[in-house]
């Protein structure tokens, strides 16, 4: 399986998107039985993980 960033597969029924921006957790699951497939399932959590990438861009701070 290829790596994606913010992406695991935690078991064998589908793949958990997980960003964290100022200490403030964002997850999703994506199981292979709602979407079908497991290749429909990563599709679908690449997308989401895209989508909320761009949500939180201004997020990004770090805190020294």
């Amino acid at each position: 399986m290829v790596k994606h960033k913010h992406i695991t597969q935690p078991d064998v029924f589908g793949f958990q998107v997980r960003i964290v921006r100022r200490g403030k957790e964002t997850s999703r699951y994506f199981s292979h039985k709602l979407w079908g497939s497991k290749t429909k399932s990563i599709t679908a959590a690449i997308a989401w993980r895209d989508q909320m990438l761009v949500a939180l861009k201004g997020s990004k701070i770090r805190f020294l």
